[in-house]
């Protein structure tokens, strides 16, 4: 915050817009509590400055399923299946022992990389991304989400988010369930993004559907400023 000036509001737009997403999802935990507004999330407790309660994820039981098959296996299933175009998986190797400097290499870390890997092996660009799911486990997580998987330039995360481009509605909508922060966070949840994903591809999201949605990418991690990251595109028939 003190190196590109993002503001504390910048954080509350995210919490503010998966919560708005959540709204339109009657599976989400927190969408049934209804919209909050940017001074909701600024004036509520503060757990670890900046982050206030509601730019932290949920905590909450529940689990979940992905199942991967191949091509003959899946076109028989009952739904239609959602192609893997590509995936990559790294670890940033400090994992918090150190602080190097710069904090924010310009070259990125593990989700940079995953990206990265993924997109020229799926054969796509950020440009061709309909949909996606973003590791939200605070509201500054996914701002750095998306500079590090290249959707925006080092330091424009909060522009790009203010924006309304992962809004519904914007050129590639984010977290339409509620993401982390208000739809679901149970026990490790990395997946949960995959899933939603997978439901726009098959058109299956009802008031929060995509239209047309056809490529999807998703962003799992297991620490909060890409220590570890796995990326994963997808594409409906």
């Amino acid at each position: 915050m003190y190196e590109f000036k993002v503001t504390s509001e910048d954080l509350a737009e995210v919490a503010v817009t998966h919560r708005y997403h959540a709204t339109l999802n009657p599976d989400s935990i927190m969408g049934r509590r209804g919209p909050i507004a940017v001074e909701d999330v600024v004036t509520s407790r503060m757990i670890a400055d900046p982050l206030h309660l509601l730019d932290c994820a949920l905590d909450n039981d529940g689990g979940y399923a992905i199942v991967m098959a191949a091509e003959d296996i899946a076109r028989d299933c009952r739904k239609p299946p959602v192609w893997v175009l590509g995936g990559a998986e790294a670890a940033y190797t400090d994992a918090y022992t150190t602080i190097d400097v710069p904090w924010f290499p310009e070259d990125g870390k593990a989700v940079r990389r995953t990206a990265d890997m993924a997109f020229s092996i799926a054969g796509v660009s950020r440009d061709d991304i309909d949909v996606g799911g973003m590791y939200d486990c605070f509201t500054v997580t996914m701002l750095r989400d998306l500079e590090e998987m290249g959707f925006c330039q080092l330091g424009e995360g909060a522009e790009y988010f203010k924006a309304g481009h992962t809004r519904l509605g914007g050129k590639m909508p984010c977290n339409t369930d509620g993401g982390l922060l208000s739809n679901s966070h149970c026990t490790h949840p990395s997946g949960m993004h995959t899933i939603e994903v997978v439901r726009q591809l098959r058109g299956e999201c009802g008031e929060r559907q995509v239209p047309d949605a056809r490529i999807g990418v998703s962003l799992a991690q297991g620490m909060a400023v890409h220590g570890h990251a796995g990326t994963l595109i997808m594409a409906s028939d």
